[in-house]
């Protein structure tokens, strides 16, 4: 009987067991969004106190469309999210800050794209939430898409970390990453650094 392998929360169930993480453990299966969905949730769990860090990951089924992709390219993308200060007393590298964040749902049939109307909803959302009037770099999980085969997921959580990337790399101060969803959602992460 492998029912119980194949649930969606399998993976996270499995990390917790065999690596002894205890606390939070959830899985959010919504296609696209659930990739920077796991970060907003991940980022809730820290706003509140209630942890001091969080593994968050976008990750894909292992469907026909993009079974060739994973031989080549990874599926999932992992992030630790930490408090900073947290981070700071164990001597972490910090790649970026997350500054603000956003999410929204917009009843919408099945298939089809949110209104950009709600696109800058969100943005303006996660901009207000991070102080800011605009970013100097935006990645959609779209862009992605390419990179990973489709993963879906997966592309969502990787705009995520090519927006931490270009940061850290002192490309730019402040990136968005924005993926939208067939199920009427859509949300954006802001990474950059604070200022000392």
């Amino acid at each position: 009987f492998s029912f119980p392998h194949t649930v969606y929360n399998a993976a996270g169930g499995y990390l917790s067991i065999f690596t002894g993480l205890k606390g939070f453990c959830a899985t959010i299966a919504n296609g696209t969004q659930a990739g920077l969905q796991s970060v907003i949730c991940a980022c809730d769990e820290l706003r509140s106190g209630a942890v001091d860090a969080v593994l968050a990951a976008g990750t894909d089924e292992n469907s026909e469309n993009i079974t060739e992709v994973y031989s080549h390219l990874p599926g999932c993308v992992t992030m630790l999210l930490e408090d900073a200060a947290a981070a700071q007393a164990r001597g972490a590298r910090i790649y970026a800050e997350i500054l603000g964040y956003a999410g929204t749902h917009q009843a919408a049939r099945y298939g089809s794209e949110p209104a950009q109307e709600q696109v800058d909803r969100t943005l303006a959302g996660a901009l207000q939430d991070a102080g800011l009037t605009a970013v100097d770099r935006l990645f959609t999980a779209q862009e992605m898409k390419t990179r990973t085969g489709d993963a879906r997921a997966a592309s969502a959580a990787l705009a995520l970390a090519e927006a931490c990337r270009a940061v850290s790399s002192g490309e730019c101060r402040t990136a968005a990453a924005l993926a939208t969803g067939w199920t009427g959602s859509v949300s954006c992460v802001i990474v950059g650094r604070k200022e000392a």
